[in-house]
């Protein structure tokens, strides 16, 4: 439930941006202005770091590069 309202959240503010965006006349890009949600960031936010040893670590490093 707590998911769907942030996500619901994200959708609304990413909507007020791109139609201030649209009004005042700009076409930058932003950084967090991005709808999809990166699979590296669904990757970390399922992580728990202090289960991981130094090379299981250093692994997800490098998967994480990968996927970017």
């Amino acid at each position: 439930m707590i998911d769907k309202a942030k996500l619901k959240l994200r959708q609304l503010e990413d909507n007020a941006y791109l139609e201030q965006q649209a009004e005042a006349g700009t076409q930058q890009l932003d950084l967090f202005s991005s709808k999809d949600i990166h699979p590296a960031v669904d990757k970390l936010k399922d992580l728990n770091p202090d289960e991981l040893s130094p090379k299981q670590a250093l692994a997800l490093l490098y998967q994480l590069k990968d996927m970017v």
